[in-house]
């Protein structure tokens, strides 16, 4: 990679194939701001396409390899990034997947960014990439300055201890404006600090909310942003799952903490340096500090270093080993859960002892 700046070029980055004979970089587009570019191999079955975005400095990739593909085909001929590089278009002159060379265009755009964080927890960050972070302190999911044309919104949640080995996120706070709900188990919630009767006639930012409760119980809290943004929280015998839906890039766009990198996903550090690579410098990174507003009113358990449980624990495993259900029962109820999060789900039904904790669902199934 080659920028110009003063007149002159220099070479910034490079960045390899991976596979022998793939011919990475047969072709390669840039979008209108030299921001993000794709590049294509040329013999690997399948081809695949790259995309790549620019965040501090610093190239990282957009998805996995199988975000972007053509099966069976000769090569990807062409490839091009939309101006706003949110659209790659993939063609191949031979391939139709009926054997008789027709040839054929893909268009792939970006996901839906949706993201959750709930369970042992569990993170789903903007991109759809998926890790857990243990630790028992108070933690920033999100904060997006820019939203509501800088009216701001931060999400922070609190994980705590549960059966001292595990973790589940016990509360969670979200402020827009001057305003913050704040839930917490068995149904308790406050709005501003007080206990309120209904949240139907409040409004957190200028935006409206609605608690309901479901037949088996669970306690669902909405709110209704722009368009079909929207933020939920439910709990369900206190643990808490966090939910924002359909972000959009107006309000959302440099959004950083545990949810990652708005536009990529990435590991960002708090001062915007670097990307994480390690998940515990990533959680640690993002514990709640003064400096980040205390959303909570009850002050962290925690307040100057995340509480870090020993995964590799054998009373951990042992705990795991004793559950009451089987995993043959948790894996039947967590049958409609999406192959990529059903381990998850698993693990929570084996670790609080009940099967309806895969009702809840993952952000992919609700």
């Amino acid at each position: 990679m080659h920028e110009l700046s003063g007149g002159t070029w220099s070479q910034t980055a490079e960045i390899q194939g991976t596979t022998g004979g793939g011919y990475f970089g047969w072709g390669i587009d840039a979008s209108d701001d030299g921001e993000t570019f794709v590049a294509a191999t040329y013999t690997t079955n399948p081809k695949i396409a790259r995309v790549y975005h620019k965040e501090a400095g610093s190239w990282t990739q957009v998805g996995d390899d199988t975000d972007l593909h053509l099966a069976n085909g000769w090569d990807v001929e062409s490839v091009t990034i939309t101006a706003d590089g949110h659209a790659v278009l993939l063609g191949d002159y031979a391939n139709d997947d009926s054997g008789t060379d027709k040839g054929q265009m893909q268009v792939w755009v970006t996901g839906d960014h949706s993201i959750s964080a709930g369970g042992d927890p569990h993170f789903y960050t903007f991109r759809n990439q998926h890790y857990d972070f243990h630790g028992h302190c108070d933690l920033v999911l999100l904060e997006a300055s820019h939203f509501a044309q800088g009216k701001g919104l931060s999400v922070h949640i609190r994980s705590s201890a549960y059966k001292k080995i595990f973790s589940y996120i016990s509360d969670a706070a979200i402020r827009i404006g001057d305003d913050i709900l704040e839930v917490g188990g068995g149904g308790k919630y406050f709005f501003n600090g007080k206990p309120v009767s209904s949240l139907a006639s409040e409004t957190i930012g200028g935006y409206k909310m609605e608690h309901t409760r479901t037949k088996k119980g669970r306690a669902v809290y909405k709110i209704f942003l722009d368009g079909k943004e929207e933020i939920d929280i439910r709990e369900y015998k206190n643990w808490i799952t966090v939910y924002v839906l359909h972000p959009s890039d107006q309000d959302f766009a440099g959004t950083v903490g545990l949810m990652g990198s708005y536009e990529t996903g990435s590991w960002m550090s708090r001062d915007g340096s670097h990307s994480h690579q390690d998940v515990n410098e990533f959680g640690l990174d993002w514990q709640v500090r003064e400096s980040d507003g205390l959303l909570f009113q009850t002050p962290s358990p925690h307040p100057d270093k995340c509480d870090l449980p020993i995964l590799t624990s054998p009373v951990r495993k042992r705990r795991l080993a004793e559950s009451s259900i089987s995993r043959e029962a948790a894996a039947d109820a967590c049958a409609d859960w999406s192959p990529k999060a059903m381990e998850d789900c698993i693990m929570d039904v084996l670790i609080s002892e009940d099967l309806g904790m895969a009702d809840g669902g993952p952000l992919t199934n609700i």
